[in-house]
């Protein structure tokens, strides 16, 4: 009996572990209409290339509302490419794999 009153308190406690841990909920700031959107870069962009990352960014932050529609839709299409240019590199390299592998190397 002894045994099963263990067992019954170690599995609760166990099953009550992951509900602890998502007890207050995430505060979330949500942006207002004045703030510019936020894109996210792969990689090293061109501020951390040109050791311009602290002047870039304070020049980002006073763009006029329309720069920064340009500047984020600039940036949203280099993300594009990059993501093309990695799925190219993969394929090539898949490929001469296939011919390593097709010639015995």
């Amino acid at each position: 009996m002894r045994r099963m009153v263990c067992a019954s308190v170690g599995l609760m406690l166990v099953g009550l572990a992951p509900v602890a841990s998502v007890g207050a909920p995430a505060q979330v700031k949500t942006p207002t209409h004045s703030e510019p959107p936020i894109v996210l870069a792969q990689g090293p962009g061109w501020w951390e290339q040109e050791n311009r990352y602290d002047d870039a960014r304070q020049r980002y932050w006073q763009l006029h509302h329309r720069d920064v529609g340009r500047y984020n839709q600039l940036q949203g299409e280099i993300n594009q490419l990059q993501r093309q240019r990695e799925q190219i590199e993969a394929r090539i390299q898949a490929d001469l794999a296939e011919q390593h592998r097709i010639l015995g190397y």
